[in-house]
């Protein structure tokens, strides 16, 4: 068993909603250096921090924009880490000591 992470569990849920259908994606990150009760922000700022990397912007000019759904399925792990959110799927050790539902439209303009 490897080393057991500790810090603020932040559950993203994302809808979805147009004439046709209603969609709802959950993601979750371990926030590792928690400003507790500011994980929108803190996945906000991150966000814009991506899309002024030179990936970022490729991504962001293929897309002709770039929303939340972009940005919870293009962004690499690697940087997420490095802003100290850890992409949490499948089985790990972690140790919660917050947690935050931040809730966004997945179709929100970001960039």
């Amino acid at each position: 068993m490897g080393d057991v992470l500790k810090g603020e569990l932040v559950t993203v849920i994302g809808r979805h909603a147009d004439d046709i259908e209603y969609g709802v994606s959950v993601d979750y990150f371990l926030w590792i250096k928690p400003d507790f009760g500011n994980a929108e922000k803190k996945l906000r700022e991150a966000v814009q921090r991506f899309l002024q990397t030179d990936e970022g912007k490729r991504i962001a000019e293929k897309n002709y924009g770039y929303t939340w759904g972009d940005a919870l399925y293009d962004i690499p792990s690697e940087f997420w880490m490095s802003q100290n959110l850890v992409p949490v799927s499948g089985e790990v050790d972690i140790n919660v000591t917050y947690l935050s539902v931040v809730e966004v439209e997945i179709d929100e303009e970001l960039a």
